[in-house]
């Protein structure tokens, strides 16, 4: 059975709904949004953390039993439900299904850690602070980045980390990528997925351009030496893999060494149950 993806599109635009029916079957399905993800978590004994940045409350989602080590992993998620239709974005950007979470716990990785998106569980702690651009056309924008690098600071403290691996899933790539761009203790970069080209994939869709956010292709620069893995579903409509080799080519041709091309998957199927394997070779095995 097959549900709807979750990626938002830019104001007065969203893809048709044939991109929506994407996602695969999950057991919590009929749950309401925030139940799922703290179903995934208690399932694998991870606790949830709400952080007070100097922008947001960010959800975060920590292993109960945390392993204090030199590198940490963090996982960014995905930009949730922005849109409910063609014209009208969502009240609440909660995901129906946290992947960027069950990425996170399906590797049982104590020294790894889950940060949701803005407003994503927290809206209505957080409803002064939330408006609906900052899951829609500003996503990527400036107080959004500085809200997530605040809860990796926090992350990174409590698992004496020194060196970080960033791993985001679609819009959570995106941040990922940004992310990566400025600051100096990320050691890997990997995106699932990921829209890392927002100018190219605006493009190709022919939507309105995601005025207020950032683009991870236009910080070559900072970018270019960073080593980075990037997965790709051979059946992906909404982030079609023409969008990371955009990306490459704008940072480094031999970037696109670093695009991994996953037959039969698409935008969400089936990611979660795919990780385990396509991360043994790319992430510590502790």
């Amino acid at each position: 059975m097959r549900g709807r993806s979750e990626i938002g599109l830019p104001l007065l635009f969203c893809l048709t709904v044939s991109l929506f029916l994407q996602t695969g079957c999950i057991a919590t399905t009929f749950l309401p949004r925030p139940q799922i993800a703290a179903a995934v978590a208690k399932e694998a004994k991870w606790q949830p953390q709400d952080l007070d940045t100097d922008s947001f409350r960010l959800r975060l989602y920590l292993p109960q039993n945390h392993l204090k080590l030199r590198q940490a992993v963090v996982y960014i998620e995905g930009d949730g439900l922005a849109w409910i239709d063609r014209s009208n974005p969502s009240s609440d950007p909660t995901p129906r299904d946290p992947i960027a979470l069950r990425l996170a716990v399906s590797l049982n990785d104590r020294a790894s850690a889950y940060i949701a998106r803005p407003c994503q569980y927290t809206l209505e702690a957080d409803s002064d602070r939330c408006r609906t651009e900052f899951w829609t056309n500003a996503r990527y924008s400036e107080p959004v980045l500085t809200a997530t690098s605040q809860a990796i600071d926090h992350i990174k403290e409590l698992f004496a980390a020194r060196k970080l691996i960033l791993v985001g899933y679609s819009g959570g790539g995106t941040i990922a990528a940004l992310l990566a761009a400025r600051r100096d203790d990320v050691s890997l970069l990997v995106t699932v997925a990921a829209n890392l080209d927002t100018e190219f994939w605006t493009k190709h869709h022919q939507v309105s351009p995601l005025v207020g956010s950032l683009n991870p292709a236009n910080f070559r620069d900072r970018l270019k030496n960073l080593p980075q893995v990037h997965f790709v579903g051979s059946d992906d409509e909404i982030v079609p893999p023409s969008v990371a080799r955009s990306y490459a080519l704008k940072i480094e041709k031999s970037l696109l060494q670093s695009i991994r091309y996953v037959d039969d998957a698409d935008h969400t199927c089936c990611w979660a149950d795919l990780w385990p394997s396509m991360a043994r070779s790319i992430l510590p095995q502790r």
